[in-house]
């Protein structure tokens, strides 16, 4: 509406009025809907308020979507109409559908893993004296720490080994991985060759601070060295089993690489593929193919 632009064409569009004419414009010739892009909400609000008076339909710029996720959507947050964004909105019945199959999940998984600790408890006891299984304090969605729980596979001094194995690793980044791990005593490599060692997770899926899909949750350690764009991670409830983990590509060296996968898996999460990568999980356990396993502690 600048008066020195008044009758000139901008991209095929006429300039048809200025500040000072515009309300009479509207009043005197066809106009169905006001679009406002309005440098502040406040003077948009009050040009919106005036053209609402006259009838005339109006859209007014929250916020130019090039700077929002490709998921938008508009809702009532209190007082108040927000345009919502995030990597992934799920609605109220999705994830009531998930919940739904993490509580199944987790009741049927208990019960395998009750009688995984009949059978593996005192071979873990006799191999390796010490504590049935390993507990640690995990980050989970949106920096939630809670405790998480395996069978233990390592020697119990396993965390003061590891300082000395760091060189090592196999994983570039924030990730500690290898092969062929001097901490695993025997019926360890085979617990984690089939992730019997997972089994104990089902009782964080059942108390809510894990899902089935999901992922990975990190140490404090790990995520104490966190840069911005590897909190994408925990935008979503940590996981037993994820999109990295069954992809196949059992390669992989490099923390980014990792991210990368998860935050697809965000951005693009469905129940369909939470249902994919559980069957996924199921074929490469069952067949002795193991998850790419990260190292832990």
């Amino acid at each position: 509406m600048d008066a020195m632009r008044k009758g000139e064409i901008i991209r095929g569009i006429p300039v048809v009025a200025n500040a000072d004419d515009f309300f009479e414009y509207v009043k005197n010739n066809v106009v169905d809907e006001v679009f406002i892009n309005g440098n502040t909400i406040a003077s948009s609000q009050a040009l919106a308020d005036d053209l609402l008076e006259m009838g005339v339909t109006v859209h007014f710029n929250l916020v130019h979507a090039s700077k929002l996720m490709p998921n938008k959507v508009i809702e009532q947050c209190g007082n108040y109409m927000v345009l919502t964004s995030s990597m992934c909105i799920a609605t109220p019945r999705q994830l009531f559908f998930k919940r739904l199959m993490d509580i199944v999940g987790g009741f049927v998984g208990l019960v395998i893993a009750g009688i995984a600790t009949i059978i593996f408890a005192p071979i873990i006891k006799k191999q390796s004296p010490g504590p049935i299984f390993f507990s640690q304090i995990r980050v989970g969605k949106n920096g939630r720490k809670f405790r998480f729980y395996k069978f233990r596979s390592m020697n119990v001094n396993a965390e003061e080994q590891k300082k000395e194995l760091m060189g090592q690793n196999e994983m570039s980044g924030l990730m500690f991985k290898m092969e062929d791990d001097p901490r695993v005593f025997p019926v360890g490599r085979f617990m984690r060759k089939f992730s019997i060692d997972e089994l104990p997770q089902f009782w964080n899926i059942l108390k809510g601070d894990m899902s089935l899909v999901g992922t990975r949750p990190p140490t404090e350690e790990e995520f104490a060295g966190y840069e911005a764009r590897h909190r994408a991670r925990l935008g979503i409830k940590p996981g037993l089993t994820g999109m990295w983990q069954v992809s196949g590509r059992s390669d992989i060296t490099d923390f980014e690489e990792v991210v990368q996968l998860d935050t697809y898996y965000i951005t693009n999460w469905s129940l369909a593929l939470d249902i994919k990568i559980l069957f996924k999980t199921i074929q490469v356990v069952v067949t002795g193919l193991s998850l790419i396993h990260i190292s832990e502690p």
